[in-house]
């Protein structure tokens, strides 16, 4: 297995709702988790057809090493959280 060379900076954030505005609307913010070094890959991407528009869909792949600072138990990172390239 060959060493992995982190050199991208990510921050993991987290959806959050903030207070209603008496009404039960609730606006929803981005507060940060985590900000780590990562490796950003290109996966294998496609192109689809969505209401006769061609849809590019290029995935990756981001490999971070673990930290405390990532989250333990019901506060780790899910599929609900996004990943903000920071350069």
């Amino acid at each position: 297995m060959e060493p992995v060379v982190l050199r991208e900076r990510i921050r993991f954030e987290r959806r959050t709702a903030t207070a209603g505005d008496g009404a039960g609307n609730f606006e929803e913010e981005w507060a940060e988790v985590a900000t780590v070094w990562a490796q950003i890959a290109p996966a294998r991407g496609r192109e689809t057809v969505l209401a006769s528009k061609l849809q590019g869909i290029e995935p990756v792949e981001i490999t971070v090493r673990w930290s405390a600072s990532l989250g333990e138990g019901a506060d780790r990172l899910t599929t609900d959280d996004r990943a903000v390239n920071l350069g």
